[in-house]
């Protein structure tokens, strides 16, 4: 436990927000999976790898102390190259809703896709400016 503390210590607020944007952003692919994988015209498989496997990386960088600095970027990285893939694999249904060809509305799945993809844009880009590690004084150099 004491290691742990002591860890832990070293770590500012933005290894907390980076661990929960990468996370954040993990749930995000999951949902958009679990409610689009059958419909190959709206889902992004690169979308889907592209930010699972930066957010996966962000994680990995966070803990040590070395990399900890950049832990951020990745994901926010993938969230967008991810954003803009799935505004890509979207568009046609956004099209099709907008002139009313064939639905009432936008469903509830395309809505919480499309919000938990841009809140982890916005969160993940917001991280990167956030301090990672607690910047130790060198009181003998000049």
């Amino acid at each position: 436990m004491n290691a742990v503390s002591k860890f832990l210590a070293g770590k500012r607020y933005g290894f907390y927000v980076t661990i929960l944007v990468s996370l954040l952003a993990i749930v995000a692919c999951l949902v958009y999976m679990a409610y689009y994988a059958e419909y190959v015209a709206m889902m992004s498989w690169p979308a889907v790898i592209t930010l699972i496997s930066l957010a996966g990386l962000s994680i990995i960088l966070a803990f040590p102390r070395v990399t900890a600095k950049y832990a951020a970027v990745p994901v926010a990285v993938g969230a967008l190259v991810a954003v803009l893939l799935y505004i890509r694999a979207m568009y046609n249904y956004v099209a099709v809703v907008m002139v009313s060809i064939d639905l009432a509305g936008f469903s509830p799945q395309f809505i919480l896709c499309s919000v938990l993809f841009i809140v982890a844009l916005i969160a993940s880009t917001a991280d990167i400016f956030f301090a990672q590690i607690k910047e130790e004084a060198n009181h003998g150099a000049n």
